[in-house]
């Protein structure tokens, strides 16, 4: 029971640091930190700069492309290393997760079956997938963009979800029974996650634009729903995509359609005879008033650093509590009755 109870703490900690190193992810994408390193050194890259020679070398790269031509021109020393050490904690965060990783399933490598070292495999390639995207979206500011490409860090952010996605898994394998019962309020589940996902990938597109930013009103858009240049880009879809206010709009309608979905399927697991379901329901939604609270601040406020990086920690937190509704997440543990064959026994 202790090395079950230890490998399972050992996985619900990896869904932890892969989180937070999403939030590392956010401050650096907000404080325009991204493309502060310009090189990709997977080994040598541990080690930060630790001579002003080094720290100038560095900074020389930099300073060769757009983003400190256009954006930063001048720039004292000292604002690039702040800007370097949010780029290098995040990729930092990314090598210790895979220490951890690694170190975890030598310890554990006792109590895997076949299935557990497959979701090892899986997770393991696609962390070095999620290393491979972080440096094609890097590699999209150092030529003519003087940021990373939104849609490039759409992809980095949804492969870090699916990542997250199997870690929660893989944690909720061994849990108790299946919190829903009843099909139908599984259907709403599905509802309430395909919500989620679209919002999160609009929301990603929302912060490589820095579209937060064109709107500070809310409901509206200004003094209209939705302002008409909205729709000045040609062929139409492409607004959706490349204008920033009408990708702020649909992030907005989204995330509405996102928290109705969740409160409605909420509502329903209170139905379930599981009092552990009816917990998660609470905890469901308390945390998307809190996140959609989040977003209306983000807007409002021009999008305040620490508002921004909890609006997308609370939107992983939702995404694990909707995942881990699967199995086990809400169970209430009961203890199995013993038979009086086994108690003569």
């Amino acid at each position: 029971m202790t090395s079950h109870r230890g490998k399972q703490t050992w996985i619900a900690t990896l869904a932890l640091l892969v989180i937070f190193m999403s939030l590392i992810g956010a401050v650096t994408r907000l404080t325009d930190s991204g493309l502060s390193m310009v090189e990709w050194r997977p080994l040598l890259g541990t080690i930060p700069p630790l001579t002003d020679a080094e720290w100038q070398r560095v900074f020389a790269l930099y300073q060769q492309i757009p983003q400190y031509q256009v954006v930063n021109f001048g720039m004292s020393l000292a604002d690039f290393q702040f800007i370097f050490w949010w780029e290098w904690a995040h990729r930092f965060f990314g090598r210790l997760i895979l220490v951890y990783l690694v170190g975890g399933s030598v310890l554990f490598y006792r109590h895997f079956d076949r299935r557990d070292w497959g979701i090892l495999v899986a997770v393991l390639a696609l962390g070095a997938a999620q290393a491979i995207m972080g440096w094609w979206m890097v590699r999209s500011g150092l030529a003519e963009l003087t940021s990373v490409s939104h849609l490039r860090l759409a992809a980095h952010f949804a492969l870090a979800v699916v990542l997250l996605a199997i870690v929660v898994l893989w944690f909720t394998r061994h849990s108790p029974p299946p919190v829903i019962t009843n099909p139908a309020i599984a259907r709403w589940r599905l509802v309430a996650l395909v919500f989620w996902g679209l919002t999160a990938l609009w929301g990603a597109a929302v912060a490589g634009l820095d579209a937060g930013l064109v709107s500070h009103t809310f409901p509206k858009m200004g003094e209209t729903w939705l302002p008409q240049a909205a729709w000045s880009l040609t062929p139409a879809p492409k607004n959706f995509l490349f204008n920033s206010l009408m990708v702020q709009t649909t992030h907005r309608v989204l995330a509405t359609g996102c928290a109705l979905a969740i409160v409605i399927f909420a509502l329903k697991l209170t139905r379930e005879p599981n009092p552990g379901a009816h917990r998660l329901a609470v905890g469901l939604i308390a945390v998307v008033v809190i996140q959609y609270s989040l977003g209306i601040i983000i807007v409002t406020q021009g999008v305040p650093l620490v508002a921004a990086s909890l609006h997308q920690t609370f939107a992983l937190l939702l995404f694990v509590l909707l995942v881990g509704t699967y199995r086990g997440f809400g169970s209430s543990i009961r203890k199995r009755p013993i038979s009086p064959t086994a108690s003569q026994a």
